[in-house]
């Protein structure tokens, strides 16, 4: 088994892939960039419950830091 994959489902997928959601690493809280609106407001801030076995929350620092990168933009 795979212990570095994520499940999403393919709209979350395209925004994770193009830094438009992450997670953060110190929380497991999740967050949309702004350009999504409110479509996504609903999931903001809930916080990933990983499966034991899974993917450990560090392993979202690089995509965390060029999300935290976009958002300044």
């Amino acid at each position: 088994i795979d212990s570095n994959g994520l499940i999403l489902r393919a709209d979350l997928h395209r925004l994770f892939d193009r830094d438009l959601m992450a997670i953060d690493p110190s929380t497991g809280i999740v967050h949309f960039h702004p350009v999504c609106g409110a479509s996504y407001q609903s999931l903001n801030g809930y916080r990933v419950e990983l499966p034991k076995g899974g993917p450990d929350l560090t392993r979202f620092a690089e995509r965390w830091q060029r999300f935290t990168d976009r958002v300044g933009e």
